[in-house]
């Protein structure tokens, strides 16, 4: 029952951050995607297709650099990036 109220409220946050994040119109034609910094999370950023925001993960110890609009090491993004923490040995 926890969990539930948990995922719950976690979906509804999720909603609230996509509802405040809007794609812009694409005025380029040759170009079909934009990328958009996401504002909570550095280690995340939103592809923008067809005017909705699909968020995007970078791979593990990168982070996303809005300036070369690429995953990059955290020394150039400009926040900490969380180490990944090895499982504990039983």
């Amino acid at each position: 029952m926890k969990v539930q109220i948990y995922a719950i409220a976690f979906l509804a946050i999720l909603s609230v951050a996509y509802a405040a994040l809007e794609c812009p119109q694409n005025e380029d034609e040759t170009q079909d995607v934009t990328l958009l910094a996401n504002p909570e999370d550095c280690t995340t950023f939103f592809t923008c297709s067809n005017g909705s925001p699909v968020l995007t993960q970078c791979p593990e110890g990168l982070g996303w650099n809005a300036e070369d609009r690429v995953c990059d090491w955290a020394v150039n993004v400009g926040c900490e990036i969380p180490e990944k923490v090895p499982p504990k040995e039983e």
